[in-house]
């Protein structure tokens, strides 16, 4: 299994798209994510693997675009009271931006494992 977190760009743009990130209840999905995968039933015995990151060098517009994908934010954001506070937030961002390309970076982290000596019936879905 693998996931990655939200992106990390510098502390002051970090700031502001962690209260993005928390300006909404996250599915139980995101949850997992959050908890790298390690409170999901493993059947299978773990091999230590090291994160790492992948990188990626955007402008502004394609940053937002992306984080206006994050389905449950733009779903729960027109019923809540921080609704109002999202431009707020993206006017910071593109202070905080300052119209140059930036590298975004998103941690990696992986659960992997071997059939040696697996449960009867594991599967990498857990059932999810």
């Amino acid at each position: 299994m693998w996931c990655y977190r939200r992106p990390r760009v510098d502390s002051k743009i970090d700031q502001i798209v962690r209260r993005l990130w928390h300006s909404a209840p996250r599915p139980e999905q995101i949850q997992r994510v959050e908890e790298e995968y390690t409170e999901l039933r493993f059947g299978f015995d773990e091999i230590a693997f090291p994160s790492f990151s992948m990188v990626e060098r955007w402008n502004y517009d394609r940053f937002t675009d992306y984080l206006g994908t994050w389905k449950w934010v733009a779903e729960a954001l027109p019923h809540s009271p921080e609704a109002a506070s999202i431009s707020i937030l993206r006017d910071e961002l593109r202070t905080a931006w300052r119209g140059l390309l930036r590298d975004i970076k998103w941690e990696l982290y992986l659960r992997v494992g071997s059939f040696k000596n697996a449960e009867p019936g594991a599967t990498t879905d857990n059932g999810s």
